[in-house]
């Protein structure tokens, strides 16, 4: 998931593991990229309109999971 993985006090000095950690985790893609920016798009991407993507998909998944996708603001 997305993180702005910089220094928990910037004012304050940081341990040169601690940098090295965050710098190794900032090559990450897991961390580069915002979560729900990432499905939404790859979710666009999977179906052609959103007609079909309701038809074919959405009738398959548990009405919980999709309310839950609504207020993340995803669907």
């Amino acid at each position: 998931m997305y993180s702005s993985n910089g220094p928990e006090d910037p004012s304050l000095p940081e341990a040169p593991e601690d940098a090295r950690r965050r710098e190794l985790s900032n090559g990450d893609p897991v961390h580069r990229f915002a979560l729900a920016e990432w499905i939404k798009h790859y979710l666009g991407a999977a179906v052609s309109g959103n007609a079909n993507f309701q038809e074919e998909w959405l009738g398959r998944i548990d009405g919980d999971v999709v309310k839950a996708f609504g207020g993340l603001g995803i669907m």
